[in-house]
């Protein structure tokens, strides 16, 4: 699970808002992709929104040339936010427009995907360099 920066805060009255902040140095695994878990929501939550904002482009000197992510549960990885590109574009805040199912009782989970390289070794990444939050927001309906 994400270290480095969460937060959950009341945005209405029935609305909250979980950030969490995962950074480049957490992407360790053997393999090409890496889920993380990210929150558990709430029995009635109804996904509002779901952000991928980059603070820093991830990035690799060796082989990885391309790596995304996708927002979503275990059952469905992109259930909330469809693969987005966190390796080459500007930093900023990436939304993916959608359904936005309930979500009630749910973990969220970051699957993040690189091309060309495994992301680490298991216990150090292979990544140079690279910072994202993710902001979901939803509301308690039940």
């Amino acid at each position: 699970m994400p270290t480095a920066y969460r937060s959950s805060r009341p945005v209405g009255r029935d609305q909250q808002e979980a950030r969490i902040r995962v950074d480049f140095s957490e992407l360790t695994a053997a393999a090409t992709t890496e889920t993380l878990d990210l929150v558990t929501l709430p029995t009635g939550a109804q996904m509002d929104l779901c952000l991928v904002e980059i603070l820093t482009t991830f990035s690799d000197a060796g082989s990885i040339s391309a790596l995304t992510v996708e927002i979503g549960t275990a059952g469905t990885a992109n259930a909330f936010q469809t693969a987005t590109d966190v390796f080459g574009p500007a930093a900023g805040q990436y939304r993916a427009d959608g359904a936005n199912p309930s979500a009630s009782g749910v973990a969220v989970k970051a699957k993040f995907t690189a091309t060309g390289d495994d992301l680490g070794d298991g216990a150090d990444t292979n990544l140079d360099d690279g910072l994202v939050d993710i902001i979901l927001r939803y509301t308690i309906v039940s």
